[in-house]
């Protein structure tokens, strides 16, 4: 049996749905969709001497940086940055020379280190094509990366700056940097 729906009832439904919107009967109500969350702005930091440039997420002064954030500060090679530059994933066994932490004694003074890096932000591969000596003539380089350690996985770093500094005994080096009120072992992490 066939019934036959009164015109004055296609017409209602069809003002409730072109007045009232479809939302409610076929996606998400009105106003209860997530927008996106805007990842928060990189602040640049520098020192006074311009030897230290930092992405970070806040605004503060190089020291409280480092005093608030477990780091170390070591060389590696640009092939290795362009493969983190590439990466979907954190790379592991990436060997840094000459790194120095500031959270351990034990390690401030090191030849090298093997550790897994999170892949490279393209802010932070800026920040290291527009500071870091130029390539030379193949193509490669030695950057001294400044990486802070992830909060929650202590064996991921991530690239968060440069350094033109040596990094031999870095956090160890009582002499202050040029044209900076601190020196490097002034940069310690400090436990809250």
């Amino acid at each position: 049996m066939l019934k036959l729906i009164p015109p004055c009832a296609i017409v209602g439904t069809i003002y409730v749905a072109c007045v009232c919107g479809t939302s409610g009967a076929w996606g998400d109500p009105p106003g209860t969709k997530e927008q996106p969350k805007d990842k928060p702005k990189s602040e640049l930091l520098v020192d006074n001497g311009q030897s230290l440039f930092i992405l970070s997420d806040r605004q503060e002064k190089v020291t409280e940086f480092f005093q608030r954030n477990r780091v170390v500060v070591g060389d590696l090679w640009q092939k290795d940055l362009d493969k983190l530059s590439q990466a979907k994933e954190p790379i592991g066994k990436l060997f840094l020379s000459y790194t120095s932490a500031n959270d351990d004694p034990e390690k401030a003074d090191r030849f090298g280190d093997t550790l897994t890096l999170a892949p490279l932000p393209p802010e932070v591969a800026a920040l290291i094509d527009k500071h870091a000596e130029p390539k030379g003539a193949g193509g490669d380089r030695l950057v001294t990366l400044i990486l802070r350690r992830d909060a929650e996985h202590a064996e991921l770093h991530h690239v968060v700056g440069l350094t033109t500094h040596s990094p031999v005994s870095f956090f160890v080096s009582n002499e202050k940097l040029k044209g900076d009120d601190f020196a490097p072992a002034d940069l310690k992490y400090k436990s809250k």
